[in-house]
């Protein structure tokens, strides 16, 4: 017979379950789709060669790592299900949702165990209820949606999943030292366990680093130098310097450096300066939508936000690191009466240290709440219980019960929304007007769905409204954004398949030629240039060969090691009618001159060759096989070799 805590946090996992069920028929996009469903190395996985799965393992061209142990269970969705379908992998994120909040649930517990809380006068019963309380809350809070239904931020999950379990392994055996101290062998096999779990948190995704320096964070909020039932000050003393030092040696490298850091932000529109000053502002924004969970203000696309220029511009800046400067003194004042606010605050803080800092990331994603809010979440939960006491004892469960549905509410909304292309779609447009990415998305719904009418004659009119409609919302992205190269390339299709006879229907790609020769390429630009190519070859756009070609050159004049233009570049060249193998193998020729380890360029080489020269196509088949360290394009010289 299960206890009424155990009933009450399985009815909390059913309830986080059926509110997500409705957004597990959502489709896959943005990301999913270069990560996932259109990752060869990926869905080319022979699950009976362990060569296969380590060729899945490393697929992922994100991160430093290439985050291997998520890429191992999406290539476990594939081989246990036989497809990468959108319900599989929702269903598997939704599924370790779920393992999170117990975890979530069992950090709560041990952390109102903390001899900091000693005067609390929490019962055993209070405990457990504000820890599944805690856990409810997390699961259900509908800023989450983003992360569990946007399949590809499995990372983001598996990472915070092994950071919590982490922080639980070192609670668990600190809460014991605290009262009766360690031996030195337990000390070692406890570190030993926090390396292997921080190692496989970082290879699911990079920022599961931040595990080691959470554990300061809780040493000085929590414990206070407390070992075997005395206080000890160098074990503080101890944990501020390991708290400081990651944040010192950041500040001298910008200090010493600060070309060399801002220096990655060549592909980026904006300066290392503008991102620190602007993420001050976006904290509070993430702080904003946790604490009060309006799913108008939330959103897929949130590049709507204003950047800082500087302390003045705008003022919001200079006041929201003013907030924070108060914030965190205050905390520290109260930290012997209120222990917990300094806690959730450094815990917050800390879990955003990485992707909210100096890094050449995009400004804004909801998914980077998804460990930080843990902090949050437990210090609320546990100061409601405690006023609630204090308060009103006959109603804190009453208010907790309310305030769980209304997130179980708003968090199955939430997932309608993302049930399906054009719901989301819309919703972002509807609620971010001015979000350049935000229009692009659903006009290229609008698009699709103009495309699948090509075929009625009946439908005709209907098909021309939704093109005009949807290039009216790609030449509001242009307006939003005119340095985006998307939004020019669709409209350069669309002008010259719907509106050949406008008087602009010829600028488009002329802007796009200009762009390339001044503006900084972006990751994101490789799939415009790739539709750009696309359209071009299709024969709509075989006017534009010598202008696109014109174009990747330039490119390549100033990214010279970036292979993908090289691919694309080699493509476009193979719809030439005159010259067009010798000029493609004449590329080849001189980047491999120039970068002699490029796999990707070995495998393009051999292909060509193959049919001419077998010889040769073997020379370089073997180059990259002696390249590919990790064995990621295994799979890819295995059928270049067959064929």
């Amino acid at each position: 017979m299960l206890s009424l805590t155990h009933r009450l946090l399985l009815f909390a996992g059913m309830f986080t379950a059926l509110a997500y069920w409705f957004g597990l028929s959502g489709p896959l996009f943005f990301d999913d789709l270069p990560n996932l469903s259109e990752n060869y190395r990926l869905i080319d996985l022979d699950s009976a060669e362990a060569d296969s799965w380590r060729t899945a393992a490393y697929s992922s061209t994100a991160g430093m790592f290439y985050r291997p142990l998520s890429m191992i269970t999406f290539a476990a969705n594939l081989a246990f299900f036989g497809e990468l379908s959108p319900f599989s992998l929702k269903a598997t994120n939704l599924a370790f949702h779920l393992l999170t909040s117990f975890c979530v649930y069992y950090f709560c517990g041990l952390i109102l165990r903390s001899p900091a809380l000693i005067g609390s006068k929490f019962s055993e019963l209070d405990r457990k209820y504000i820890a599944i309380f805690a856990a409810a809350i997390w699961a259900l809070h509908p800023l989450h949606v983003s992360t569990v239904l946007y399949a590809v931020q499995r990372m983001a999950q598996l990472s915070t999943l092994g950071v919590l379990a982490g922080l639980i392994v070192f609670l668990r055996y600190r809460l014991k030292w605290a009262e009766s101290g360690c031996t030195g062998g337990e000390l070692f096999a406890t570190a030993l366990w926090l390396i292997i779990i921080a190692i496989m948190a970082v290879l699911s995704k990079e920022n599961g680093a931040i595990l080691i320096w959470l554990i300061p964070v809780l040493e000085l909020t929590l414990f206070r130098g407390q070992w075997a039932g005395k206080t000890y000050s160098f074990l503080e003393v101890s944990a501020w310097l390991v708290f400081l030092t990651p944040l010192l040696l950041i500040i001298v490298a910008l200090l010493l450096e600060p070309s060399a850091v801002g220096a990655r932000f060549g592909n980026r529109e904006f300066t290392l300066e503008e991102r620190l000053l602007t993420q001050s502002r976006i904290l509070w924004h993430y702080l904003g939508w946790l604490s009060w969970p309006d799913i108008r203000n939330m959103g897929f696309h949130h590049d709507d936000i204003t950047l800082s220029y500087n302390l003045l511009n705008p003022l919001t800046t200079l006041g929201s690191l003013i907030a924070w400067f108060s914030a965190l003194v205050a905390a520290w004042l109260l930290r012997d009466r209120s222990p917990l606010v300094i806690f959730g605050l450094l815990f917050y803080l800390v879990s955003h240290s990485i992707e909210s800092s100096f890094l050449p990331l995009e400004m804004v994603y909801e998914h980077r709440n998804y460990l930080p809010s843990v902090g949050l979440t437990v210090a609320f939960s546990c100061i409601f219980w405690m006023c609630g006491k204090r308060i009103a004892p006959e109603r804190v469960s009453f208010v907790a019960v309310l305030i769980t549905l209304g997130l179980f509410a708003l968090c199955a909304m939430r997932s309608m929304v993302w049930s399906d292309f054009q719901s989301l779609a819309y919703f972002n447009v509807k609620n971010h007007p001015n979000s350049p990415r935000a229009n692009f998305l659903y006009g290229q719904m609008l698009y699709a769905e103009s495309n699948a009418l090509r075929s009625v004659a009946s439908e005709s009119d209907q098909r021309k409204t939704g093109v005009v409609s949807a290039r009216s919302h790609f030449e509001r992205m242009h307006e939003l954004s005119p340095r985006d190269f998307a939004p020019l390339v669709m409209l350069h299709q669309i002008d010259g398949q719907f509106f050949p006879d406008l008087p602009d229907g010829e600028q488009w790609l002329s802007k796009l030629v200009d762009l390339a020769e001044s503006r900084p390429l972006q990751a994101s630009d490789a799939a415009s240039l790739d539709a750009l190519i696309k359209y071009t070859l299709s024969g709509a756009g075989s006017g534009d060969f010598e202008e696109v070609d014109r174009m990747l050159a330039t490119l390549l004049q100033r990214y010279p090691s970036n292979s993908g233009l090289v691919l694309m570049r080699y493509n476009l060249l193979g719809g030439m009618e005159e010259n067009a193998e010798e000029r493609r193998a004449q590329l080849l020729s001189d980047y491999l001159q120039l970068y002699p380890k490029s796999i990707e360029i070995q495998l393009a080489v051999a292909k060509q060759l193959h049919a001419s020269d077998l010889g040769e196509a073997y020379v370089h088949l073997g180059q990259g096989l002696k390249q590919d360290k990790k064995r990621r394009y295994l799979s890819s010289l295995k059928q270049t070799l067959q064929q």
